[in-house]
Formats: C-alpha cells, structure tokens, sequence
C-alpha cells in the first residue's frame, strides 16, 4: 500500500511504531496535464481544494506534534500547478526550520509523471526533496500508450539534469499491467543504459470502475508472471548497482504466500522485508506487511482535506464515505486527526477490533 500512496519512499521502509503515524501521503491537487488510463485518482475532484496557507497550518502540525517517518506529495500532478508545487518546497523547508537533522527527522517526498519539471529545476536545485519519484510505465510506446501520445518524451527530457542533480533521490515507479509485465527486464534496462536510471520501485496495477478493465493483470499465473518478469532482470546484462523494489499491500495473500514458499520474504513479522541479488549485480527488495496499515500507519489527506485510511484510497469515488473526518474540524491540527482516526468506528470495520486492541497485539508481536 506504501508503493502506492508514497510510491518508493526513496527506498526507506519505516519500523512499525504504534505511538504515531508512519507515512502522511498529500493528493494536494486535483489538476493533472495527462488523462492515464489507469489513474485510480481520475474521477475529477473539487476544482478549488484546501488553500496553501491551510495545507502549511496542517503541515506545520505534522511535523511539530505527529513527525511522522514520511510526508509524500502524491497527486494529482503537484507540478501542474504553480502554487501545489510551491507548497512542497515550502514544506521542505518549513521541516528545516521545525526538526533537527537526526533520527526522527521526517522525510519529504513527491510522486510526478515528470513531464513539467523543466520549469522547476531551479527550485528544485535549491529544495531538495528526499526522494523524487517519476511514474514510468514502458519504453516510448507502452509508456504513451498508457499515458498519451508525447508523454514519454515530455518525461524524457528532463530525465539527465534529474539525474546529475538527484543522483540516487530519483526513483522510477512502474506500475505492472496486462500490457506491460513481461516488458519489465526492457523497460528497466532501456532507462539504465539509456538514462543511468539505477532506483526502481515496482507497483501493482489496482482497477476500480472508472479505469481501464483490459490493463488488469489476469488472475491466471499471476504470481509467475510476476516472480519471472523479476527473474528476467537477469538477462540484462552486467549492470552497476540497480536496485528493483516490489511493494505490496496486506490484501495479497496469494502473492505473499508465494514468495514465502520460495523462500524470497520470511514468514513471521509484521513487516515483511528481504533482499536477493542476481548474478549480474541487479538487487531484488521485496516488501510487505502481514496487518492493515490504514490510520495507525499510512493515512492520505485529499485534496479536499479528507483524512482517509490508507485501504480506503484506491477508489476515489468513495473519498466522501469512508473519510474519517475533515481536517478543518480540527484546525488542521494532524495530531488530532491522527487520535480521532484511531477512536473512529472505520477503525473497526478494517481490523475487527479497536486500536487500542490492534495496537496492544502489535507490541507484542513486536
């Protein structure tokens, strides 16, 4: 569920604490420059969301009273506007200026499709996120069959300076369709050789109504397409340190239970995390977690202002329902949102017992 609320997390996992929230991901738009055809967060939000100065009071919160592990800005698009973009850099260095460098630092992050980021690089260069992810889909035509015709190129462009300023920040995030899973050793070959993209972060396509049915991946041999599309990363030639991560959410038994039978990720633990190297240097990460993660861990914050679990933010057309609450009925105060997630009813309904209940199993099986 990470991968896809806060895409690789620059490759840092956080440890399972019970006492705060763990990653805080931001849909801090609703503008997008591309129309994908499997982006869960399609259908068109509010046209006017939370103002700039609200979205700050709320990050001020969060990173005085909750210091959460990692603050993603996830979407729409944070660089289709002038001021979402302004609010990630603002956010940069308003945690500057709040916590120290050191051990509960909170990390901030951005996902983008990189199409517009020319027009940012200075303020990049001077703001540097933790970690920057770019949503690559294919090679020139599966990406801009999935994107638009031009996508890949507009991306592309911007791809040496991202590199040179970067360096191992830059992540790409494929998403694994119908179309596309037996092209991965391709795709991360070609962005290696092509571009010296090193940091890969791997997601699983999740449908909902609105998107395209036919990018699903088929049920049949699921698993094996998978385990082998990852496997392929072998034949691609000696390679100088590419890292491949595949994250994915508690709801994959099937999945989980293949890669314990094959010895890939342990069997006990609330978070599941292991490493396998291939002969030609590429490094496969795999990691999961055996429990739920919505509201004790991973919360999204909508445009809107919606504080939703982390389970409830596939479908965005259920955003209204199943939020927990606005954060203006708190003042945009994130330590409050965070508490009243917790004594929420939706608490129950995801884990079948109240916090209080869920938190003490998981200290002891911590």
């Amino acid at each position: 569920m990470f991968n896809l609320m806060a895409g690789s997390l620059g490759g840092h996992i956080p440890s399972v604490r019970g006492d705060c929230l763990s990653v805080l991901s931001l849909a801090i738009n609703a503008t997008c420059n591309l129309a994908c055809r499997h982006c869960y967060l399609g259908p068109e939000g509010p046209p006017v969301g939370m103002q700039p100065q609200q979205w700050l009071k709320l990050l001020r919160s969060a990173f005085t009273d909750v210091r959460p592990h990692s603050i993603c800005f996830s979407g729409k698009e944070v660089f289709a506007r002038r001021d979402s973009a302004g609010i990630l850099f603002e956010a940069i260095r308003l945690r500057d200026g709040i916590q120290l460098a050191g051990e509960h630092r909170t990390r901030v992050g951005v996902i983008t499709n990189g199409t517009l980021l020319g027009q940012y690089r200075d303020q990049l260069a001077g703001c540097l996120p933790d970690w920057l992810d770019i949503s690559i889909d294919g090679t020139r035509d599966g990406h801009d069959a999935i994107r638009g015709k031009g996508a890949f190129d507009k991306m592309a462009r911007n791809l040496p300076w991202l590199v040179e300023l970067l360096g191992d920040r830059l992540w790409i995030t494929p998403t694994l369709m119908e179309t596309n899973i037996d092209a991965l050793p391709e795709i991360v070959s070609s962005l290696y050789q092509d571009f010296g993209l090193r940091r890969f972060a791997v997601g699983l396509y999740k449908p909902q109504s609105y998107t395209e049915s036919l990018l699903r991946l088929q049920d049949v041999g699921r698993e094996s397409r998978i385990l082998r599309a990852l496997n392929g990363l072998e034949g691609i030639g000696p390679v100088d340190g590419i890292e491949v991560r595949l994250e994915f959410d508690s709801g994959d038994q099937v999945l989980r239970t293949r890669l314990e039978d094959d010895g890939l990720i342990p069997k006990a633990g609330v978070v599941r995390v292991a490493e396998r190297r291939l002969d030609n240097g590429v490094i496969l990460r795999f990691s999961t977690t055996a429990v739920r993660v919505g509201l004790w861990r991973a919360v999204r914050v909508t445009n809107e202002g919606l504080w939703v679990a982390a389970e409830d933010i596939v479908d965005a057309t259920g955003y209204q329902r199943r939020a927990i609450c606005h954060v203006a009925d708190f003042d945009y105060d994130a330590k409050r949102a965070y508490e009243a997630g917790l004594a929420h009813p939706r608490f129950k309904e995801l884990f079948g017992t109240t916090a209080e209940g869920f938190l003490s199993t998981l200290a002891r099986s911590t």
